[in-house]
């Protein structure tokens, strides 16, 4: 069959709109076409572009023999193996059969937009990015897998990189399966890079099909006032019209009469002053509402409205993301945000490309700027230098154009005031200019190595005297434009003439940077200055390799490479060389590479990470400090050990002679400490250093060599993956088992983060339920109570409902498998995507127990998702009830789920929480310093909550038994765990032995996330125990979950506390001590030997005391039944003599225990 005739389609009319996307004046390609040959089941994917720069576009086919309605279709893109679209396109208008649909990236070349119908945020794809084609919510057609990265690309010779792709004639339907191995060379032909000549027609079976158009056009979508937007619901779409008051560096600011609206992405073709209609979702971050994946509908030239003059108690939400100005400021403190005050009420003023010179001893006639919302705080972003006008009556020192620095060839400097009528006075020799000044009448002739001193003169009063350093040179280096400061004094300069040696390269986002490195004999010897610096060349710089010496003109900037989207506001920026409109050339090739700088404990900082808010660059202090000043350099390393398992390709180690603290070899997270001396690595290539099986305590023999690099919100060696396998050493890691024995009349209850567990098999692998399965049987013993964390509804992230009967009942099947309990679940519910954590999957908590064992406490109804848990007459007013569900102290946050259980007599409360993650804290090694702890502000509110709940329950109950468990999200010494627990609390996870205390590694700090605590009535006959074989690990040495479980065994029939008397003994002579006395505590003090040792005969005896270290304690009571405590102290040897012994506890120090005339292990429980 030949090619069939077109067919006239009348021109589209209107406008198209939805999220992300904005139809052109161009018509979608369809043709007259023949039945027969149109047999696809329905919309597929027909080309994918991926070129140079931002040339990128996908075309969509319609193989059918009937039109489709395209808004019933969406086009998702899921970046870096995510497994949630980071970006969605909905489609509208009509499709005829044969035609097709081409979407390009609104930064494409002239020649691919004008073969699109759409531009959309959704072609923001490289190569390692998947695209999902979906009918509803039912996939179509997946362009690549979901939940994988490649690394830079699928394929080798047909790859999904730098090339044009073509789906092959004989392909009639899309791949659905968005799990399995994806391999373009199955379905795809391959083309150059950056052809386009395909695009809008496509081959199917054989036949060629083009030329065309939508049956009818939608219509067009009337803006809303931006008021109006900004109460629309986050997520929703809206379109808007108003005028470009700001480019900011993170958003653009428009305005309306109305209001203002922050809009993202800034990548937008618009200018300051135009008059734009815009359409995006509604979102926010850090409390700033925004329009997200904002596509620009139609622009023309207007005026930038006049700022409003307010005062500072009117900088609040009534006018964020408005222009206005406030009078008569002085600004304070120091960094990129500044305290502002005009005497009514305290804002801040953010200089947020740091180019404005905010001064703090001066008068601010005035400031405007953009307002908008940081977490808790208003904020005024001015625009450029001239929305900050300084008073200009004040006398002020001079300013100097280019200012100090460092530069090849001459320079003339052009010396400035604010201050009106003022004479300027100068120096070159260093000597004071308000003495030997010469008159400054025309730029200052600077031709070699000076310094600069300035004086204003008004009147008869100087200013004070400003001095500038100026460093003339033949050439720039790149100590000179690294400079001895977080921040390159050169940012935003052009230079050239810049030599180094090219030391490593790597791949990011389908980008290669390049790390060149100043040769030895041209390092200018100072410490504070690193020789090292990025180049990035857009995809690539051709032709260079490592071991060229290279010649370097571009532009200086700073930038986050990798990290999360807030990464350019939260992460600290590499100083890069940006080449594209430059030049890099070889100069010599087989160069030496410089020598690596040693990291030793003479020189790596283990006491601070940062000490002074970054105002002062001290590397041999601070170690965000020192791991600048040798960003992009080469460093060695001796013998290392890991303390964290691998994660995403990254390892966190510290120095061999470095103490450990951990049941595994790990570090403790303290309260003051975050250890500053942990070393990190990103290892290349990435995606296989991923399968590296690293636990924590694995070692790795030095030397090891790499170059400084920072992602995702810290400093790491980037270094090879074959070497540093050469280098490893396997560890001594063990997966534990609880030490605590089921015992019939004691009552354990674990808590345990599933780590999203569904019955979705394709998200949760049976391996992880069977291995989940056996930790319960086989390391926990099979507790009577498990609260469980994390569990999704049945379709994990597919769409449906919130129900989770199938995935508890796919838990508890795999128990029983292996031979555990027959458990039963306690569950509620949630609404649908209101308590966080990936969307749709819908987590909460809930709880397992034993039926032979323990019930729920009957004659209660149950609760629902928003109705509270309440407690009277000695019971929950629901079983289980929530707590408190509506309080907005729980938006997109798990609520509490509380049950009521009996057990041989006796009932017990049990709280099972999972508080609202970190997300929103910054890193210990950000740009925000001191750390911003922004997600603690919940966490506290949701302590407060809880706790008022138990206190509720024990007013009403004094005796009640309560047990709080679950991820916590917060740390045993946190303000938020200190609030929940108050006086009617014990946390049984600050009893435990430190090198046993945590539950969870992150970046290399073990820290406690999980936790059980008691009523104080049952903290003395609990026992607790941290059980390691999940945070220490990877999922290839049996990693279940990313959280350690924690057991509790409980005694809810405690003895009746006793009033202790109590003695201490100390500067006593005798050689023997004898303790007759019952219930007594003796505290053994210094002047004491005993060296016949102690007797004790009471029925219960506390027994603590340094001395004791040396001092073999005898233990024969005169009844049967005796305790005796020890409360940890190190006691050389305890003889246990006769059986009326029942208990030690407190004995974890304890260094021998032997046994005489009839007692033995078996006759004494050992607690410690």
């Amino acid at each position: 069959m030949g090619k069939p005739q077109a067919r006239s389609f009348k021109q589209m009319t209107g406008l198209a709109l939805s999220a992300g996307l904005i139809v052109s004046s161009m018509t979608p390609i369809a043709a007259n076409v023949h039945a027969e040959t149109l047999n696809a089941s329905d919309l597929f994917i027909s080309e994918y572009v991926e070129g140079s720069s931002n040339n990128k576009a996908i075309e969509l086919f319609n193989g059918t023999n009937a039109a489709i309605d395209l808004s019933a279709y969406k086009l998702e893109l899921y970046s870096n193996g995510g497994t949630a679209p980071g970006t969605t396109l909905n489609l509208t208008g009509t499709l005829e059969p044969g035609g097709t649909y081409v979407i390009v990236n609104a930064s494409a070349s002239d020649a691919l937009k004008a073969k699109s119908n759409t531009t959309s945020g959704v072609t923001n794809f490289n190569g390692d990015d998947t695209l999902v084609l979906k009918k509803g919510d039912t996939v179509l057609d997946v362009f690549g897998q979901v939940g994988f990265d490649p690394g830079t690309k699928w394929g080798t010779t047909v790859a999904t990189a730098d090339q044009s792709l073509v789906r092959k004639d004989t392909v009639t339907t899309g791949d659905a399966n968005g799990a399995d191995a994806f391999d373009p060379a199955t379905e795809w032909n391959t083309q150059p890079i950056d052809t386009f000549t395909n695009l809008g027609s496509h081959t199917f079976q054989g036949v060629d099909y083009g030329d065309g158009g939508t049956v009818e056009p939608p219509a067009p979508v009337t803006p809303i006032s931006i008021s109006d937007a900004r109460t629309k619901a986050e997520g929703e779409t809206v379109t808007i019209k108003g005028i470009v008051t700001a480019k900011l560096a993170n958003t653009i600011s428009i305005q309306d009469a109305t209001g203002g609206l922050s809009v993202r992405p800034t990548s937008l073709a618009v200018n300051v002053g135009d008059e734009v209609v815009v359409t995006g979702a509604i979102g926010s971050y850090r409390e700033l509402l925004q329009l997200n994946s904002a596509v620009v509908v139609s622009k023309q030239a207007a005026s930038v409205p006049t700022a409003q003059v307010l005062t500072g108690e009117q900088i609040n939400e009534d006018v964020e993301s408005e222009l206005v100005t406030v009078n008569n400021v002085t600004l304070s403190g120091s960094g990129q945000n500044l305290t502002a005050t005009d005497g009514t009420k305290e804002f801040v003023v953010r200089d947020e490309r740091g180019i404005l010179d905010l001064q703090t001893d001066v008068n601010y006639s005035s400031i405007t700027g953009i307002v908008q919302q940081f977490d808790n705080t208003y904020q005024i972003i001015p625009r450029d230098v001239s929305d900050t006008v300084i008073d200009a009556s004040v006398l002020r020192p001079a300013t100097a154009k280019p200012g100090a620095g460092t530069f090849v060839g001459p320079q003339d400097v052009t010396l400035s005031t604010t201050t009106a009528g003022a004479d300027i006075y100068y120096t070159l020799d260093g000597s004071d200019p308000k003495v030997n000044g010469t008159l400054y009448t025309s730029p200052v002739r600077i031709e070699e190595t000076k310094t600069l001193k300035v004086a204003v003169k008004s009147g008869d009063a100087f200013s004070a005297v400003t001095t500038f350093e100026y460093k003339i040179t033949d050439k720039i280096r790149i100590h000179d434009i690294q400079g001895a400061s977080h921040t390159s004094p050169m940012n935003g300069q052009t230079v050239e003439g810049v030599e180094g040696v090219v030391t490593y390269s790597f791949v990011s986002m389908g980008t290669t940077y390049y790390y060149i490195q100043t040769p030895d004999m041209e390092a200018d010897q100072d410490a504070r200055t690193s020789e090292g610096i990025i180049l990035y060349g857009g995809r690539s710089i051709a032709g260079i390799q490592v071991g060229d010496l290279v010649n370097v003109k571009g532009l200086v900037s700073e930038y986050a490479i990798e990290g999360y989207s807030d990464r350019q506001q939260t992460d600290m920026k590499m100083t890069q060389i940006d080449t594209r409109n430059g030049s890099v050339n070889v100069v010599k090739s087989g160069v030496a590479l410089p020598t690596p700088v040693k990291i030793d404990a003479s020189n790596l900082p283990t006491e601070f990470i940062d000490s002074d808010a970054l105002a002062v660059f001290n590397p041999d202090k601070d170690a965000i400090d020192f791991w600048e000043s040798l960003e992009g350099m080469r460093v060695e390393t001796g013998n290392l050990k890991s303390v964290s398992p691998q994660q995403n390709g990254d390892l966190v180690t510290v120095l061999e002679a470095t103490p450990t603290e951990t049941f595994n070899g790990g570090i403790l997270l303290k309260k003051d400490d975050a250890n500053p001396e942990r070393i990190q690595f990103r290892l290349e290539p990435n995606a296989d250093a991923r399968d590296f099986d690293v636990a924590t305590g694995d070692r790795f023999n030095g030397p090891i060599v790499g170059v400084v690099g920072y992602s995702y919100g810290n400093y790491k060696i980037q270094a090879g993956l074959d070497e540093m396998k050469a280098a490893f050493i396997k560890g001594d890691a063990k997966r534990e088992t609880t030490f605590i024995e089921a015992e019939e009349d004691k009552l354990t209850i674990a808590s345990y983060n599933l780590e999203n567990f569904s019955n979705n098999v394709k998200e949760t692998s049976d391996e992880k339920a069977l291995k989940l399965a056996k930790a319960f049987v086989e390391e926990l013993n099979s507790p009577d109570i498990i609260g469980v964390t994390e569990v999704q509804d049945n379709n994990g992230e597919g769409t449906g409902d919130s129900a989770a009967d199938q995935s508890y009942q796919r838990l508890i099947d795999n128990i029983v498998s292996i031979g555990g309990k027959s458990y039963k679940y306690v569950n509620i519910d949630p609404e649908y995507n209101k308590d966080g954590g990936a969307p749709n999957a819908n987590i909460r908590v809930g709880f397992l127990y034993d039926p032979e064992r323990v019930s729920l406490t009957e004659g209660i109804p149950a609760g629902d998702a928003t109705t509270a848990v309440g407690y009277e007459n000695g019971k929950l007013t629901h079983n289980p009830g929530r707590i408190d569900p509506l309080n907005p102290a729980f938006n997109s946050s798990r609520k509490p789920l509380a049950a009521q259980f009996d057990f041989q007599g006796e009932n017990v409360v049990v709280i099972a929480n999972h508080w609202n993650s970190k997300g929103g804290d910054t890193g210990f090694f950000g740009s925000k310093q001191p750390v911003v702890l922004g997600s603690e502000v919940q966490r506290k509110q949701i302590a407060q909550i809880v706790h008022d709940f138990v206190a509720d329950v024990k007013t009403d109950n004094p005796d009640a038994n309560v047990v709080a468990l679950g991820d916590f999200n917060d740390f045993e010494f946190s303000d938020a765990m200190q609030i929940f627990k108050g006086d009617l609390m014990t946390n049984m996870v600050e009893k435990v032995p430190a090198v046993d205390r945590y539950s969870y590694v992150y970046q290399g700090n073990s820290q406690v996330l999980d936790h059980i605590l008691v009523s104080n009535r049952l903290a003395a006959t609990t026992e607790i125990d941290m059980i390691h074989v999940n945070a220490d690990f990877t999922e290839m040495s049996g990693r279940a979950s990313d959280h350690d479980p924690v057991l509790a065994q409980i005694d809810l029939t405690p003895e009746p506390e006793v009033e202790l008397t109590r003695y201490t003994v100390e500067n006593h002579k005798a050689a023997r001590l004898v303790l007759q006395d019952d219930f007594i505590g003796v505290t053994i003090g210094k002047g004491t030997n005993f060296k016949n040792g102690i007797f004790v005969r009471g029925a219960y005896t506390e027994l603590t005391g340094d001395p004791l270290k040396n001092i073999v304690v005898q233990v024969k009571p005169k009844e049967a039944g005796a305790i005796i405590d020890f409360d940890g102290a190190t006691v050389k040897e305890v003889i246990v003599d006769g059986t009326n012994l029942a208990e030690i506890r407190g004995a974890e120090n304890v260094k021998r225990i032997s046994y005489t005339k009839g007692a033995s292990a078996n006759t004494v429980v050992i607690k410690k």
